[in-house]
C-alpha cells in the first residue's frame, strides 16, 4: 500500500511544475507565436504542433507520447534551423522548454529517446 501511495504521489508531482505551466502559456502567448505559425503551408507549423502535442499531452497527464514529440521537435529544429531564421526567438524558447522538460521527465524516471 506504500508503495503504490509513493508511486500517486510521484506521478502528482511529474505534472506539477510551476515553471512547466508558465512555459505552456509562454509558448502559446500571442506574442510568442511565429507569424502564420498555425497554418499548414508555413514551416514552422510542425514544430508548433509537436510543442503544443507535448503540451496537451503533460495537461492531460498522457507521458507515454511526450519523448516521441521531444524527439521529433529535436530532429525538426536539426533538420530545419538554417530554413527558419525569422523563427530564431520561438525556436530558442522551445529549445529551452525542451531542456527543462527533458530534465524535469529524466527526474521522475520516465525514459527519453536520446
Amino acid at each position: 500500500m506504500k508503495l503504490l501511495c509513493a508511486q500517486i504521489k510521484m506521478i502528482e508531482q511529474l505534472f506539477e511544475s510551476k515553471e512547466l505551466d508558465v512555459l505552456h502559456q509562454k509558448l502559446n502567448a500571442p506574442a510568442n507565436i511565429p507569424p502564420r505559425g498555425f497554418m499548414r503551408n508555413v514551416v514552422i507549423y510542425e514544430l508548433v504542433c509537436y510543442v503544443n502535442n507535448i503540451i496537451g499531452c503533460y495537461v492531460s497527464r498522457n507521458v507515454e507520447p511526450i519523448p516521441i514529440f521531444i524527439e521529433r521537435s529535436h530532429i525538426f529544429v536539426e533538420k530545419n534551423s538554417k530554413d527558419c531564421t525569422d523563427y530564431k526567438e520561438y525556436i530558442d524558447l522551445v529549445l529551452n522548454y525542451l531542456e527543462l522538460l527533458e530534465a524535469h521527465l529524466k527526474q521522475y524516471g520516465v525514459k527519453l529517446i536520446r
